[in-house]
């Protein structure tokens, strides 16, 4: 059994059109490389004659794994610069009413007397939407061409709200596309050159879109998906709150899956290699993954 995504605007405009059929997969012979075949949309070339045209293709795609080496600290990434003081009082501040928020939730009548009287000293949105920024590089817009880039990654969104929305999650991402001028060497360097804020436009497109997470699509795949765990509780990491995600991985929910890493989950206990009761080391009590056995006869 497979599933077909399909979406389109009101205006049936094919440059916003995107339709993915993902079939069952299959290990090729002789080898233990699994792939998928997938109907896709592609952009048409040059010498069509067709403005905005777009065919259906049937490809295949290898099944790519997600990066899982828990030995790897660059997920756990830290602040690439010292902050001013200012950002540093802001910051702190940040810290102290998302605490009081958490504390609330908790249900602890101390905070709820506290913010009774003292209120907050910012004002903070309920989380409901979530910002996200989705670039892509010149690999991929070299590889698919930026309407049927854009294409993809609007059905991704739309699959990732459909995912949360199955997952009662609380919260549904709203996204903004934008191509940067930047060619990849590799799914981790891309993630080094994001957290270090020198990939051209970045400061710049988040601070426009007032982007939460940032994830930037690629052709250059080691993995699915690639990105920064947080692990603390610190307005600090919002700069670090970066992904990267293979192109052919964005029907496989790879781009919902690393966002979840940004807000501080990890893969289940036997993926991470910890025990059943160990710590997970973080600050979230819910942060460790669940992975469902399948039996087949």
């Amino acid at each position: 059994m497979g599933f077909v995504t399909v979406v389109w605007n009101d205006a049936c405009e094919a440059s916003v059109f995107h339709m993915d059929v993902i079939l069952p997969q299959e290990t090729v012979e002789n080898t233990s490389t699994e792939v998928t075949s997938v109907l896709t949309t592609v952009a048409c070339g040059p010498d069509s004659g067709i403005d905005n045209c777009l065919w259906v293709a049937q490809v295949q795609k290898e099944i790519r794994d997600e990066h899982d080496d828990t030995h790897d600290m660059r997920r756990y990434a830290q602040s690439v610069r010292q902050l001013s003081v200012e950002e540093t009082e802001e910051a702190a501040a940040k810290n102290e009413d998302i605490a009081l928020l958490m504390a609330l939730m908790a249900g602890d009548a101390d905070a709820h007397a506290h913010f009774n009287k003292h209120g907050g000293r910012r004002r903070l949105d309920d989380g409901s939407t979530v910002k996200v920024l989705w670039l892509y590089s010149n690999t991929s817009k070299a590889a698919w061409g930026d309407s049927s880039m854009i294409s993809q990654i609007t059905a991704a969104i739309a699959t990732a709200n459909q995912a949360l929305t199955n997952s009662n999650a609380g919260f549904v991402v709203e996204g903004s596309i934008q191509w940067v001028d930047y060619t990849e060497v590799s799914q981790t360097q891309a993630l080094t050159d994001l957290n270090a804020g020198v990939i051209p436009g970045y400061a710049t497109l988040r601070n426009t879109y007032q982007a939460d997470v940032v994830q930037l699509i690629v052709e250059s795949c080691e993995y699915c998906g690639y990105g920064s765990v947080m692990a603390h509780l610190d307005v600090g990491f919002a700069s670090q709150a970066n992904s990267v995600v293979c192109s052919g991985c964005l029907t496989s929910f790879s781009h919902i899956h690393e966002i979840g890493h940004n807000m501080g989950l990890l893969h289940d206990r036997t993926s991470q290699g910890v025990t059943a009761t160990a710590d997970s080391g973080t600050d979230w009590p819910y942060d460790f993954g669940y992975r469902q056995a399948h039996c087949c006869i």
